[in-house]
């Protein structure tokens, strides 16, 4: 197995299933209703259930008679939210919308959630299908859809630059002694505007790049810069880099699984780190925390 860490990772958390028992994402349209009183039936969606904050998602209920043949012609459909009090440990449902059925929807009602500021979480979505006064026919009692579970992942907090060792190919679990050829990826991204970025870093002692097509970057120029005993030292020369923009480096390598290594360790990368220097009258020049090292598990 290949291991190529980034420096940080956010997790999105997730509430117990109180809120999730039972849920059935993007239902297909509606068996008949199991009381076989008279209460309507109903489907119910919610896109995506996996979102990123700041995202729209989109909710639809789409309400039909007792026995799903039918689309409610009036009624209103009311949506929420549920999620559990971290205090209390209760229960909370919280009314975000309230859509009306005409004739010409077809039984369907719909509303959207903003999950800004709602990064991390997680929650559920209910529909509650209400006729008019009186029910537009038999088969159009008042029903709940079932609830949908949503989580919201967070949004990475970031500033200045970040590079990581992202993406490695090659034979994660090789034998001692296997001729092969790595490679690995390094990525440069700006969360603000910088000016003036590069990168360095190398190979591990057992690997040398190849002989053509080693050093693959995106923007700007990557060369050897020295030759340390076994390890090749690389500098990446990028540029300025625009808020949100990011680059990557290939870097290709071949080589001899180190003998008597089975069952350890072996590092395909060194540690890569970035500098960049201001363009202020006095130029500042920052430096990011290293990469972990990307690595392999011989047999």
């Amino acid at each position: 197995m290949i291991t190529a860490i980034p420096n940080s990772f956010k997790r999105i958390s997730t509430l117990i299933a109180t809120i999730a028992c039972g849920f059935t994402l993007n239902a297909a349209p509606p068996a008949p209703s199991p009381t076989g009183s008279g209460q309507a039936s109903i489907s119910f969606s919610v896109t995506p259930s996996i979102a990123n904050e700041g995202e729209i998602i989109a909710l639809e209920a789409i309400v039909y008679s007792a026995n799903g043949a039918v689309p409610a012609p009036a009624g209103d459909v009311k949506f929420y939210r549920q999620y559990i009090n971290e205090e209390t440990l209760l229960l909370v449902s919280e009314h975000i919308g309230t859509s009306t059925i005409t004739g010409d929807s077809a039984g369907s009602a719909s509303t959207t959630f903003d999950t800004t500021g709602f990064g991390g979480e997680s929650f559920s979505f209910k529909a509650h299908y209400v006729p008019p006064s009186p029910p537009p026919g038999a088969g159009f009692g008042s029903v709940w859809s079932s609830a949908i579970p949503v989580s919201v992942k967070a949004s990475e907090t970031c500033t200045g630059f970040t590079i990581t060792a992202d993406v490695a190919a090659g034979s994660g679990n090789p034998v001692a002694g296997q001729t092969g050829n790595w490679s690995y990826r390094i990525t440069l991204k700006a969360c603000d505007a910088v000016s003036n970025v590069s990168a360095q870093g190398g190979t591990s002692g057992w690997l040398s790049l190849t002989t053509s097509g080693s050093l693959v970057a995106s923007k700007g120029t990557a060369v050897v810069r020295k030759q340390n005993n076994k390890t090749t030292v690389v500098l990446w020369t990028v540029g300025d880099l625009a808020a949100g923009e990011e680059v990557h480096l290939l870097v290709n390598m071949t080589g001899t699984v180190p003998k008597n290594s089975s069952g350890t360790v072996q590092y395909i990368s060194g540690a890569w780190s970035a500098i960049t220097t201001s363009t202020d009258e006095e130029p500042v020049t920052t430096k990011s925390e290293y990469t972990d090292r990307v690595s392999i598990e011989v047999q």
